[in-house]
C-alpha cells in the first residue's frame, strides 16, 4: 500500500493532532475548572445580589445568567474533551495503526 502526497500530509497531520493531546490534557482540564469555577462565582453574585437588592438582582439577572451559562458549557465541554480523549481518540489511533500495518506489510 502507497500513500499519496495528500494522504501523507493527512496522516503527519493525524500524528501531530495525537500527539498534541497529549500534551493539552492537562491545560483542557485546568481552563475547564477555572471556567466552572469563574461561573460559580458568576452565580454566587447573582445569589447575593438578589439578596441584598432584589430589584437590582432581576434586572441583573437576565444579562448575566447567558455569558455564564455559556462559560459554563464551554468548561463542562473542555473537560469532557479530556476525558474522552485522555488516552487518545479511539478512531484516531486504530486508523493511525492500520496504516502502519498496511505500510509495514508492503514494505516486507
Amino acid at each position: 500500500m502507497t500513500l499519496t502526497e495528500t494522504e501523507e500530509k493527512l496522516v503527519s497531520g493525524m500524528r501531530k493532532t495525537e500527539k498534541a493531546m497529549f500534551r493539552c490534557r492537562y491545560w483542557l482540564v485546568a481552563v475547564g475548572v477555572f471556567s466552572c469555577l469563574v461561573a460559580g462565582y458568576g452565580f454566587f453574585f447573582i445569589q447575593q445580589l438578589l439578596e441584598k437588592d432584589p430589584q437590582l438582582g432581576m434586572a441583573v439577572y437576565p444579562e448575566m445568567m447567558f455569558p455564564i451559562l455559556i462559560v459554563c458549557a464551554q468548561g463542562l465541554f473542555c473537560i469532557a474533551t479530556a476525558i474522552r480523549d485522555w488516552h487518545g481518540n479511539a478512531t484516531r489511533v486504530l486508523l493511525l495503526k492500520l496504516i502502519d500495518d498496511r505500510l509495514k506489510d508492503s514494505k516486507e
